[in-house]
């Protein structure tokens, strides 16, 4: 019989396997959308990966799946816009992460993934736009939650 942490964990599962299928559907569906469009499902889709942990629950792991196809898309990868690159790397770094130690993609296209990153570091070298907001954001929230499991 399942405990009351179990129901509850099993739960937050559920919403996390409709969100992530949501999300997934909707990026899949909108490549050819405007750039606003697309920034607003990356931003989304980032957050939800940003609350998972490694190696989820296998219905998560499944879950994952259509989001993990589309960001190697050519439509994504070689998006025209830097903003929309440095959105879908940022969801290719969470990728990673919660797939680690395992690579998420093949050799060819880790390879893309860690020259879009290196392009997308290079574009940051400005202190304004988007991209480096999402950066500074991003590194903000990474240091307080270090912070914040940190020991004495």
């Amino acid at each position: 019989m399942a405990s009351s942490i179990d129901r509850i964990v099993l739960s937050n599962d559920r919403v996390t396997v409709q969100k992530l299928r949501d999300v997934g559907r909707k990026l899949s569906k909108n490549l050819a959308s405007s750039v606003d469009k697309l920034l607003e499902i990356l931003d989304k889709l980032e957050l939800v990966l940003s609350n998972l942990d490694q190696d989820p629950a296998k219905p998560i792991q499944e879950s994952l799946v259509l989001p993990m196809k589309t960001l190697i898309s050519d439509e994504l990868l070689r998006h025209t816009d830097d903003d929309v690159k440095i959105s879908v790397t940022a969801c290719l770094t969470e990728i990673a992460r919660i797939t680690a130690p395992n690579a998420p993609y093949n050799d060819e296209h880790m390879k893309e993934y860690l020259k879009l990153m290196a392009d997308a570091f290079e574009k940051l070298s400005g202190v304004s736009g988007r991209g480096y907001e999402k950066a500074i954001t991003r590194k903000n929230f990474k240091d307080q939650n270090i912070l914040d499991h940190a020991g004495p």
